[in-house]
């Protein structure tokens, strides 16, 4: 018996895998509103319900307005009067400022209906909504303040792009998605989506306080990550570029300072590279291409002069090795040679950061 009740549920879970894998990729049609025992209209047709609740609204009856808007949608779901009854459920539900519940309902006006509605005046509804959101400070039990709600305005700003991407506030959505992800420390999310203001919205206001956004978050990201030389050399090539296009915005004096503290951490750990190859003694030829390439790229470094005077010594070194081998010095000179060379290499040393 228990071999049969295994069969027959194993069977089950592999029909119940197939048919998933089989909607892989398929996003399922959004399923309008139903008539509910807790939302029953007064009237008898969806035309004289929609005149009802306008006249409750009208007198002020706010509650009792959202309530007869609600019950109108569920019960006449697909009726003319459907996509403005659930326009005005949402707005009273705003206007009452149940504001989660509020963009849910625009939400669903915008999933269900293609027609009957202002579309544009609802994104800058959710819009809206969104950033009362993202900077009201949420009590801690009610007493304690707490912090923004940016974990729950993420979403709803994703959403909006995704309702509007040729809307006029789009960009700016797109611009707090990003600031967003920066609040909360998630520095490359934030990368990203300043990234996308910039390519899909390179003409908006938001597209310039983007890129130096987007700057600083590179900055920050090389910062936590000191050895890392490739993200230093993301943020500094992002940081020259923005300066190079927007000389004069307000933020280009921060943007400049971030740069030249990039920069520095740069020239470290080339200088670092070189001393190191050179300190090891087994690649004095890899210890001179560093020390040559760190004096090309940093040329007014700290350490550039050190580094000049140590390709020197290291060039003398070769020199001498390349007669050595051609039999032109003496054995006495080889020694001498050699033991300069030695005291040389260690007085290479590394300035700290």
């Amino acid at each position: 018996m228990r071999t049969i009740l295994y069969c027959l549920t194993l069977a089950v879970a592999l029909t119940a895998c197939s048919a998933s894998a089989a909607d892989t990729g398929k996003v399922a049609p959004p399923e309008k509103k139903r008539p509910s025992l807790f939302a029953q209209p007064k009237k008898q047709t969806s035309a004289e319900q929609f005149a009802y609740a306008n006249s409750l609204r009208d007198a002020g009856k706010i509650r009792e307005a959202a309530r007869q808007y609600s019950a109108l949608t569920h019960k006449w779901a697909d009726t003319a009067e459907a996509p403005a009854a659930q326009m005005e459920y949402a707005r009273l539900l705003e206007k009452l400022r149940d504001y989660s519940e509020a963009f849910d309902e625009y939400e669903y006006l915008v999933q269900n209906y293609s027609s009957g509605f202002p579309f544009s005046e609802v994104l800058e509804s959710e819009f809206r909504i969104a950033n009362v959101i993202m900077t009201t400070r949420h009590r801690f039990l009610g007493i304690l303040p707490g912090s923004p709600g940016f974990e729950t305005a993420l979403p709803l700003f994703e959403k909006i792009v995704l309702n509007g991407p040729r809307w006029s506030g789009t960009s700016q959505a797109q611009f707090n998605i990003g600031w967003i992800h920066e609040q909360l420390g998630a520095y490359d999310l934030a990368v990203t989506a300043y990234e996308l203001v910039q390519q899909n919205y390179p003409r908006s206001a938001s597209a310039t306080n983007a890129a130096f956004q987007q700057g600083y978050c590179l900055y920050l990201i090389a910062r936590d990550r000191p050895h890392e030389e490739r993200s230093s050399q993301m943020a500094r090539t992002h940081l020259q570029k923005i300066l190079r296009m927007y000389p004069d915005h307000e933020s280009a004096g921060v943007a400049a300072t971030y740069l030249a503290e990039v920069i520095h951490r740069l020239a470290n750990i080339a200088y670092d590279r070189a001393v190191f190859y050179d300190k090891t003694g087994l690649h004095p030829k890899a210890a001179l291409l560093a020390y040559t390439d760190f004096v090309n790229k940093f040329p007014d470094s700290a350490q550039a002069e050190a580094a000049r005077k140590r390709i020197d010594q290291l060039d003398a070194g070769a020199n001498r090795k390349n007669a050595e081998a051609s039999g032109d010095v003496s054995p006495t000179t080889k020694v001498e040679a050699k033991s300069r060379s030695g005291s040389e290499a260690t007085g290479v040393g590394t300035e700290e950061e």
